[in-house]
């Protein structure tokens, strides 16, 4: 589990922001594995490889694959896969996709839920923000799938995902425009909140993955108990920069 964050807000010393984040994070990372999964390009009936990573969404009593519209563009050529969290099994994606093109580069496919063991879940509605707004110096949570982790044997994807706990980059956001926000993605400055962590990976593969608001400073500003549970939703992952300093998120 990774974080990295600007400097401490007045409210805190150094001390105690490091622990303040470093719970965030282990809490985080706690909650959200269950909707996660990685995207699988099928190769073959006993090949894979990593593609990208989505989550599961609950719709009006459906429940959906939600990812980058470049991400599911793949199923045009080859057939995609998921793994529902707690199962090694995987899963195609039966269902056609439904896509919005940049800016949002968003996608949907239905899946079936019953086929998911008790671990896993889906985001229902009520957990995504109406919009992206948040305090100064905000938590923010990602995870999904770095390819650099992954590799795909015995007919099964071997994919550890990524917790990775940071802040918005206000000014590389000013330079995107409404549509998009930035976090910087620095693997040689993140910190591990764990001991024999393999590091923070190259976002490749990160695409489709959701951003949290954890509202943990919100919640501590204004004097009120926090759980993970009151974290929401308020982006999805769509690129990073060449130099790999910045993820970029619709």
């Amino acid at each position: 589990m990774m974080a990295l964050m600007n400097e401490p807000t007045p409210i805190m010393t150094i001390e105690e922001w490091a622990a303040f984040s470093d719970a965030t994070t282990k809490a985080m990372a706690a909650y959200v594995p269950s909707f996660i999964t990685p995207v699988i390009r099928v190769i073959s009936f006993d090949e894979g490889e990593l593609h990208g990573s989505g989550s599961y969404v609950a719709i009006d009593g459906a429940t959906y694959l939600l990812t980058n519209e470049h991400v599911a563009a793949a199923s045009l050529q080859r057939r995609l896969a998921h793994m529902f969290h707690g199962s090694d099994e995987v899963i195609t994606v039966r269902g056609h996709f439904a896509s919005i093109s940049l800016p949002t580069d968003a996608a949907i496919a239905r899946v079936d839920m019953s086929e998911a063991p008790a671990a896993a879940a889906a985001v229902t509605l009520s957990l995504y923000a109406p919009h992206h707004q948040t305090v100064d110096g905000e938590l923010l949570f990602i995870a999904g799938y770095p390819g650099q982790r992954s590799q795909f044997a015995f007919n099964t994807l071997f994919s550890p995902h990524t917790p990775y706990l940071t802040q918005e980059d206000a000014e590389q956001s000013q330079v995107l425009g409404a549509h998009h926000f930035a976090v910087p993605w620095r693997p040689d400055q993140a910190r591990s909140v764990e001991p024999r962590s393999p590091g923070l990976s190259l976002p490749p593969g990160m695409s489709g993955s959701l951003v949290w608001n954890t509202r943990r400073v919100e919640f501590h500003q204004s004097g009120r108990p926090w759980s993970p549970q009151e974290a929401r939703v308020t982006g999805l992952v769509f690129a990073w920069s060449t130099c790999a300093n910045w993820v970029y998120v619709t």
